[in-house]
């Protein structure tokens, strides 16, 4: 796994700083004005210690980010979004980015990756058989990783509703194919649940907006197009 990071650290052409983070996650953030990534360490926790897998996921969002689009190191939103929707819904987009990310893992260590996703399910599965409902946080969390499963592990999961949509959106997707429009077309799939869609900008930002603000999505991605 070492060699594996060092050949990660090699390939990234920007700054990158460690900080120490004020929780015990791995969180990045991507400054493409200044060609900088701020990787914040989770603080020291014997009975939790810091992976290296985790490290790496980290540093494949730092070379998504800097091959692909700065969105896929973190979500950045237009000034003036509204608190409750981040609050619901910045999860779908942390969801959507890993998709990727984590399909570029499988190619770097699968068997490493997958012992992760099997580990992740098993988490969630007491939630899948004694939930009735979802709110978004929980839905999207709970979808992502069995939508990894499924796909990854071949695991048979059954579910319903609006869980089996979050699901479909996710595996629909291929996640070895990161594209700035594949990341969109994959929220907007999320989304869509709560009358939702999103539009990047020119400042590296997302706009989330209601859909009958604007009209279908397809309306909204051709307007894109001819800016």
């Amino acid at each position: 796994m070492n060699d594996l990071i060092q050949a990660a650290l090699d390939r990234l052409q920007w700054k990158v700083t460690i900080q120490q983070n004020t929780n015990n996650l791995f969180t990045i953030d991507s400054y493409a004005h200044r060609k900088e990534h701020v990787i914040r360490w989770p603080q020291d926790n014997p009975d939790n210690p810091a992976r290296a897998i985790e490290y790496l996921h980290e540093l494949v969002h730092a070379e998504l980010a800097e091959t692909v689009h700065p969105l896929f190191s973190g979500s950045v939103f237009v000034p003036g979004t509204d608190m409750n929707l981040l609050y619901n819904f910045q999860i779908a987009f942390q969801a959507a980015n890993d998709w990727f990310v984590d399909g570029r893992l499988m190619t770097l260590c699968p068997e490493k990756e997958k012992a992760e996703i099997l580990e992740h399910l098993n988490f969630v599965m007491p939630v899948i058989r004694y939930a009735k409902k979802y709110n978004p946080k929980v839905l999207y969390m709970v979808g992502f990783m069995i939508a990894q499963a499924q796909y990854w592990c071949n695991k048979d999961i059954p579910i319903k509703g609006t869980l089996r949509t979050t699901v479909k959106a996710f595996t629909d997707m291929d996640p070895q194919q990161p594209t700035l429009e594949n990341l969109n077309t994959l929220l907007d799939k999320l989304l869509a649940p709560y009358d939702l869609m999103v539009q990047y900008g020119n400042q590296n930002d997302w706009t989330l907006i209601g859909r009958a603000q604007t009209g279908s999505a397809d309306v909204v991605r051709e307007e894109r197009k001819r800016q």
